[in-house]
């Protein structure tokens, strides 16, 4: 049985932003949106089973405030009501780039913790699948999955999808033989590394 399992996600900045929601329920969008995902925007995530009858999370090495904690709540019961999961667990996520900033770390945020819990699930949960579980989170999350260049059309039940991988952008803007986009734009990367740990 697995008992730890460390995930990271990028932020994703969103190029054509979605502007309001369909509905509250699931994060739906009322409008389609596009992303590029920046290694620079890192967030890693460990997610620990835990015995007792309540899940744990801390924040950049602090314990979530209140509010905080009963959003994630809410979002493992959304799991566990779907039979996704099982258990209680706790949650230490850490950003590497400034919280609550408009840096988009809920889209890094809940990515790498969606990541970690299809890992405690006996379910295969395909790359579809997970966006749309991370959208349940945050609607910017469902496009951290993909990563690249990524784009989240507007539907009953929408997934993020990528447009471009990061070594096929064309960005017109780089200075010839750089080899690097400028550094207000940071480069791209793909959502997909991940540890399990025993």
């Amino acid at each position: 049985m697995i008992r730890r399992v460390v995930a990271r996600a990028f932020a994703n900045i969103a190029l054509c932003k979605y502007w309001g929601k369909q509905s509250q329920k699931d994060n739906l969008p009322a409008t389609p949106s596009i992303s590029i995902a920046l290694e620079r925007l890192l967030t890693r995530t460990e997610v620990s089973r835990i015995s007792g009858n309540r899940d744990q999370f801390y924040l950049n090495g602090l314990r979530a405030d209140a509010r905080t904690a009963a959003q994630l709540t809410d979002y493992l019961d959304y799991w566990r009501r779907k039979n996704l999961i099982r258990g209680r667990f706790q949650i230490k996520s850490e950003n590497q780039f400034p919280t609550q900033s408009g840096l988009a770390s809920s889209s890094s945020g809940y990515a790498a913790l969606a990541k970690a819990l299809a890992a405690f699930s006996g379910k295969k949960i395909s790359q579809s699948v997970l966006s749309r579980l991370a959208r349940v989170g945050s609607g910017s999350a469902a496009r951290s999955i993909p990563g690249g260049l990524a784009k989240l059309p507007v539907a009953a039940n929408p997934i993020a999808s990528q447009i471009l991988a990061p070594h096929e952008l064309p960005w017109g803007i780089i200075p010839p033989g750089s080899g690097k986009l400028p550094e207000i734009i940071g480069r791209c990367c793909w959502l997909s590394e991940k540890w399990i740990l025993p």
